[in-house]
């Protein structure tokens, strides 16, 4: 018997005019990962990052892989309020690398997207069903997420 994998998803790969969409919506920061790359520099190279950017998401779509670099983030305590001496008067904001940022967009595209074709497969025959199917589908949309959630496994 072969190995069957079910509740599988296939994510389509993105384009340049995508990474391009992406880019042009980023706001402009200083701030970096630890890769020391911000969104100014990614934005004046935009036409010359924005292919081979393209490549290196497509190729974590088609593995299922989210690179360990993505992962890394540089945690900086942020002062609250009150004593500076005490710890409790900071909270931690992590800075992840800016191509994170830009893949975890494509992804969310992607699950917007596959929501709204969900929805409109559904939603015609959602008023005729029974409170029990109903809640099969609720169960279904909720699953569609966490299938996402898995296919980027860590490596």
């Amino acid at each position: 018997m072969k190995n069957r994998v079910k509740n599988t998803i296939y994510l389509s790969p993105t384009d340049p005019e995508a990474i391009d969409n992406i880019i042009r919506s980023m706001k402009l920061k200083n701030s970096s990962g630890h890769d020391n790359i911000n969104s100014k520099l990614i934005k004046s190279l935009k036409n010359e990052l924005k292919d081979p950017i393209s490549i290196l998401t497509n190729l974590s779509i088609t593995n299922g892989m989210f690179p360990v670099t993505y992962k890394l983030a540089e945690v900086i305590p942020i002062y609250k309020s009150k004593n500076k001496e005490e710890i409790n008067n900071y909270r931690p904001i992590s800075l992840l690398p800016t191509l994170t940022k830009i893949l975890e967009k494509i992804i969310h595209t992607v699950q917007i997207t596959l929501r709204f074709i969900d929805f409109r497969v559904s939603c015609f025959a959602f008023a005729f069903q029974t409170q029990t199917q109903k809640r099969v589908w609720i169960l279904n949309a909720v699953g569609l997420e966490i299938i996402l959630q898995m296919h980027f496994k860590c490596s």
